[in-house]
């Protein structure tokens, strides 16, 4: 069950830096359209991409923090248990 999670925890964080550095390409594309003079479609397309970077790495953020929340109420839960077991 941890290595499971360890894992998910590792797919997530590589989806957040793959679609940073897609998106980042992205940014350089808009940046160049700002320099040949196409200052709207370029900031447009520099502010899409820098908000759908911040959107998944929150997303993702989200589901690993989620994840890992109901692995700790697991093991709290079956600690509980087994002090429960011992009392009676």
């Amino acid at each position: 069950m941890v290595v499971k999670r360890i894992q998910d925890n590792i797919d997530a964080a590589a989806r957040i830096a793959t679609n940073s550095v897609h998106k980042a390409g992205d940014i350089v594309e808009g940046a160049a359209q700002v320099l040949k003079g196409d200052v709207r479609g370029g900031a447009g397309k520099i502010a899409a991409s820098a908000a759908d970077i911040a959107a998944t790495a929150a997303s993702e953020g989200v589901k690993i923090a989620s994840q890992n929340l109901d692995g700790v109420r697991e093991a709290a839960d079956s600690v509980a248990d087994e002090v429960d077991k011992r009392r009676d």
